[in-house]
């Protein structure tokens, strides 16, 4: 149900050039330079979906399934041969490599799901290894009904939302650990002020060139009083008698 071309989508050449081994790389460039042709298929029987969830970014590698689901409406309950194949591997791989437990998955398949839809065979079975074994937990209803089973009998739609769940929490944690990308600031640099200089033409001062800040500021002038303002001059002190 996962087609090549799809998977090429999301997994693009950029992306197998800088994640896939080298040997794996070497492998389909023999390939193709053996057979002089070159296709998404055959790129996929090298680059296998067992090496595609180990060096590509989980991110990418989600994208594919979930479009591959989404073709043939599994989210929505559609049923039939390939989508129940399909979910049937996606299940037993994730719970043969620890991604999936059984608690996670009975929590979506779990009593009424069981009940409305296994065969009457299959809950008596269950019911009995629960009486032998004195319990009954999410690992022995695993155990007993089996993945096959619960592939073959619980609603499509089930069965992809836990493994939805489980592909949001990978995605989440794919982008948690991404490496941050720091945004890099230029601070121009400050203009030089010009400092004060003397040009000199035979022995003769042309020009002289004064930076005022490197005198600092000059004094303030005094305030100016009324009388002032009304005469434009101070008015004089009377002079003491000799």
């Amino acid at each position: 149900m996962l087609e090549a071309p799809e998977i090429l989508l999301h997994v693009t050449p950029a992306v197998l050039a800088k994640s896939m081994p080298r040997d794996v790389l070497i492998r389909m460039f023999d390939t193709a330079l053996t057979t002089g042709t070159i296709s998404p298929s055959a790129i996929v029987e090298t680059v296998t979906p067992e090496l595609l969830a180990e060096h590509i970014p989980p991110t990418l590698v989600w994208e594919s399934i979930v479009a591959a689901a989404d073709r043939v409406d599994i989210p929505k309950g559609t049923d039939g041969k390939p989508a129940r194949d399909f979910l049937r591997r996606a299940v037993d791989a994730a719970l043969d490599s620890g991604v999936l437990t059984a608690p996670q998955l009975v929590r979506h398949v779990d009593p009424k799901v069981l009940v409305n839809h296994l065969p009457d065979v299959l809950t008596a079975s269950l019911i009995e290894m629960s009486l032998a074994a004195g319990r009954m937990n999410p690992e022995l209803i695993v155990d007993t009904v089996g993945v096959d089973a619960i592939a073959a009998h619980a609603p499509t739609n089930v069965i992809w939302a836990c493994l939805a769940e489980l592909g949001a929490a990978l995605v989440a944690a794919d982008v948690k650990d991404s490496p941050k990308i720091e945004p890099t600031v230029t601070i121009p640099p400050t203009p030089s002020k010009p400092k004060m200089t003397l040009d000199y033409m035979d022995d003769n001062i042309v020009s002289l060139h004064v930076d005022e800040d490197d005198f600092g500021s000059p004094d303030p002038a005094p305030p100016v009083t009324a009388e002032k303002k009304a005469t434009g001059k101070s008015k004089s002190k009377p002079a003491e008698p000799s």
